[in-house]
């Protein structure tokens, strides 16, 4: 139109199209035609047609000596569901009953690997064996695709099972072909602790051993717990249902043992050692018999009496012949 909004015909107008991106081409493949206004100053385009990327634009109409082009705004919508891939969360791992640190993310594109928007997808955890939960204790979760085509599941808890790797797998409507989450569960870490009593014994006295295995998941775990110095086991006993072993005992041998509880761990829970304890074990006392003859100032001769200290070494105790009474002599140890 002119400046009295009259039609101008026989105007030449100039269309042109995005010539990379989100565009389409007008007939014969061409961004560009020109078309000359007709009797009511109209200027109508060939077909156009979108091209294979999704996507707004815009589309201008231009005329010589006009400074400001009309404008389309277009866009290109992305085509049906084609493929569905993980593009999040796989592999991982997690600790039985902790929910994984990375959610499982799943893409949908179409043919053109455009990403399509608003797709419900379904995420599926294996029915039984090392596998998870979603929110709600829920073996399936839906999600719906953003406009970047991705579809986030919620919150992935491993169940108490350890193993894997196992699959979760996403599915959308239309699609033969899942997206595939592998994923492992892990053995719970424990600790074991070890008491005694008691801890300081005479040789061949019963001392009672007792372990106590942990898990910081809550779970009590199951087992057997082996109690040893060294090479030499003492005995094991099977963790009960508090998470306990005992066994008693009245083969320490004399001196100081170091004695450790050691869980060898099951299916579900990992193996663990705990610290030394000393057990200090005393020697029996034995009265001994002089073997001199007694004089007016004393003992002729070296009675003696032998004796174990504290750490099972043998001391020879001699008494002296002065004034008439024992004293201390020389301590020997052997």
């Amino acid at each position: 139109q002119d400046a009295g909004n009259n039609p101008v015909p026989e105007v030449a107008v100039t269309f042109t199209a995005p010539a990379s991106g989100a565009s389409g081409t007008f007939t014969g493949g061409l961004t560009t035609v020109t078309v000359t206004t007709d009797a009511t100053g109209t200027a109508t385009a060939p077909i156009f047609t979108a091209n294979s990327v999704a996507g707004s634009y815009d589309v201008s109409a231009a005329v010589l000596g006009v400074p400001s082009p009309a404008k389309f705004s277009l866009t290109n919508l992305a085509g049906p569901p084609a493929s569905i891939t993980a593009s999040a969360g796989t592999p991982q791992s997690a600790i039985i009953t902790r929910a994984f640190a990375t959610a499982l993310e799943a893409t949908v594109k179409d043919s053109s690997n455009n990403p399509v928007s608003g797709v419900t997808v379904t995420f599926t955890a294996p029915s039984s064996g090392a596998s998870g939960t979603f929110p709600g204790g829920l073996m399936t979760a839906t999600a719906n695709t953003n406009a970047f085509g991705v579809a986030t599941a919620p919150t992935f808890t491993a169940n108490t099972t350890a193993g894997g790797p196992y699959i979760v797998t996403a599915t959308a409507p239309a699609l033969a072909t899942p997206a595939n989450f592998s994923l492992t569960n892990k053995k719970a870490p424990t600790k074991t602790t070890l008491t005694a009593s008691p801890q300081h014994s005479q040789l061949g006295q019963s001392v009672t051993f007792t372990a106590y295995v942990t898990s910081s998941t809550g779970l009590i775990p199951t087992g057997t717990v082996t109690f040893q110095h060294g090479h030499t086991v003492y005995g094991s006993d099977t963790l009960d249902g508090s998470g306990h072993a005992t066994i008693s005992t009245s083969a320490l041998p004399q001196g100081i043992n170091e004695v450790v509880a050691v869980y060898g761990g099951s299916s579900n829970f990992a193996k663990s050692r705990s610290e030394e304890i000393h057990v200090v074990v005393q020697g029996r006392r034995r009265r001994g018999k002089p073997d001199g003859e007694a004089t007016g100032d004393g003992f002729r001769g070296a009675p003696q009496a032998d004796q174990v200290d504290g750490v099972g070494s043998l001391t020879t105790w001699r008494p002296s012949a002065s004034a008439g009474q024992f004293g201390q002599g020389s301590a020997g140890r052997r």
